[in-house]
């Protein structure tokens, strides 16, 4: 009876019945005509770690597959590089440019007859904007933050400045 070894007999590893092969290490297939033990220690990582215990059946004559180990491999992970000279803005300068387009837009609509009335309201929404303007020209870190105020401040003077023509044109009320 010709009895296959259903283990490698260099590295231990389990061996399916209709390879000639070792799919771990490539030697070839021992035929006997009796199983044996593998005849090498398994490979470290197939080792039972060092402080820990032999399983209970380990002195039968029988031995079952070593059960592999989990490794885990640390390795560095880096951080995400930070983007040089990234031009995103943020915070009260694009506020003031923003309600600086939103005061002129309010002049434009403020042309059209019968309602010359929304300079009225124009001239409280930019003062409010005038002063964040000064703040945020005042308190700007970089120039493309004091340049969007600045832009702001001109919005809004040019929408007084066409408002103001606007209401002379149109009396003080139309």
């Amino acid at each position: 009876m010709n009895v296959v070894n259903p283990y490698c007999s260099r590295c231990g590893a389990p061996l399916e019945s209709d390879c000639d092969f070792c799919p771990a290490c490539g030697t070839a297939k021992a035929h006997g005509s009796q199983a044996s033990a593998p005849t090498r220690e398994p490979h470290a990582w197939l080792q039972t770690p060092a402080g820990s215990t032999a399983p209970a059946n380990s002195g039968s004559l029988v031995q079952s597959p070593p059960q592999p180990q989990i490794q885990y491999v640390p390795y560095a992970v880096q951080a995400p590089v930070p983007i040089q000279n990234a031009t995103t803005e943020s915070g009260l300068p694009v506020t003031v440019r923003t309600m600086g387009i939103v005061a002129l837009s309010l002049t434009l609509v403020g042309l059209v007859p019968c309602l010359g009335w929304l300079n009225y309201f124009n001239f409280a929404f930019s003062f409010v904007t005038f002063v964040l303007a000064i703040v945020a020209i005042a308190s700007a870190r970089s120039d493309a933050a004091r340049t969007s105020a600045i832009l702001g401040l001109v919005f809004v003077l040019i929408a007084n400045v066409i408002g103001v023509f606007r209401l002379i044109l149109g009396g003080g009320c139309l």
